[in-house]
């Protein structure tokens, strides 16, 4: 009765009633378990990376893109954060010194420029001082 009020076909209903959940779901629901298990008796410190090592050392093997699903759906974040390391320059070489910034007579410094001019067929390469 309430269902031809409500216009839904009686399938609809029995289907509902009598629904399981996929294996895959339950799969997850079982990961997402033993997930927040480890992560909390780790003191919520471990993040992807280290999750899913502890689960490969259980021989659970999943994939990354279903952890991080499984780890936003149930909010498990790391408590750390990686610091941002400036990128060093770093040479196996030894540097050539810089002549200039210890030339005490800055009149002998000569720099040079070169500009090419596009002519009709050829390009003339001209050399400009600069001081």
């Amino acid at each position: 009765m309430i269902l031809q009020k409500l216009c839904i076909p009686r399938q609809t209903y029995y289907n509902w009633v009598h629904h399981e959940p996929s294996q895959r779901a339950q799969d997850d629901q079982w990961i997402s378990n033993l997930l927040l298990r480890i992560w909390r008796e780790n003191y919520k410190v471990y993040g992807r990376p280290r999750l899913q090592l502890t689960l490969r050392s259980f021989g659970i093997k999943i994939g990354t893109a279903r952890l991080v699903r499984l780890m936003r759906q149930f909010g498990v974040r790391s408590l750390m954060c990686r610091r941002f390391k400036k990128p060093g320059t770093h040479v196996d070489y030894a540097q050539r010194p810089n002549l200039i910034k210890d030339c005490q007579k800055t009149a002998s410094i000569w720099r040079t420029d070169i500009t090419y001019y596009r002519r009709t067929s050829r390009p003339l390469g001209l050399f400009k001082q600069c001081l």
